[in-house]
């Protein structure tokens, strides 16, 4: 076509459809529509991501309770169902007598509750008057009606004391169907829960933050409905 007069230019018979293009655009429109649906799917996450970022940029200032062993009467308070009594005394008991020899103030479960009390209130005495209380879950316990009165008596405290007073054990894998409402809510808001299982290198990590967990109680912003 060089040198010859524009008008002899056919576009029918040089210029074909752009398959490259037309295949670019639309890939590029249906992953500007998959990113948007994933982003409002997600939004919630990206919010709190978004919260974390800002809060490792600018910093925070986070309101602890030390822990102090007068300010308690106990200072760890284990609630479990009966069933799972063997994995206290087999593994619980021997690394809090070797591994955290100070803490000699626990209660463990129905056994070490208050005598001369009915029993929902020696609960309560129990949960109010310990610096942590770590819920042992399992399979067992959380279609155990009792262990569920323990559960949201333990949320009540978290509630009125507005102190992060509550871990839970998680002692084997629960399908999320099977999780109680309030431990759902609980773990929604990111509360501090630990995964017992048999690798050597996951039960550190259990310890550890375990350990970790006992140094302190943050403070609350907001409460748990029960």
């Amino acid at each position: 076509m060089v040198e010859l007069p524009i008008l002899s230019f056919d576009p029918d018979k040089y210029c074909g459809i752009n398959i490259i293009l037309i295949t670019s655009l639309s890939f590029a429109a249906l992953l500007v529509v998959a990113l948007s649906l994933l982003a409002y799917w997600k939004r919630w996450w990206f919010n709190y991501k978004v919260f974390l970022l800002r809060l490792a940029i600018c910093g925070y200032k986070e309101m602890v309770q030390d822990f102090e062993d007068q300010d308690y009467e106990f200072q760890l308070n284990l609630m479990y169902q009966e069933e799972d009594q063997e994995w206290v005394d087999n593994v619980m008991k021997p690394v809090l007598q070797e591994r955290f020899p100070h803490l000699d103030r626990v209660v463990f479960g129905d056994n070490g509750l208050h005598l001369g009390m009915f029993y929902i209130n020696a609960l309560h005495y129990a949960v109010e008057n310990s610096f942590k209380t770590a819920l042992l879950l399992s399979n067992n316990a959380v279609h155990e009606a009792w262990f569920i009165t323990k559960v949201r008596i333990a949320l009540e405290e978290v509630n009125d004391s507005r102190l992060d007073k509550v871990i839970l054990f998680f002692l084997e894998e629960i399908d999320d169907d099977d999780l109680p409402y309030l431990v759902r809510l609980f773990l929604s808001k990111v509360k501090p829960y630990m995964l017992w299982t048999d690798d050597e290198d996951g039960q550190e990590l259990f310890w550890a933050h375990f350990e970790k967990s006992m140094r302190g109680n943050r403070e609350l912003n907001s409460i748990i409905p029960v």
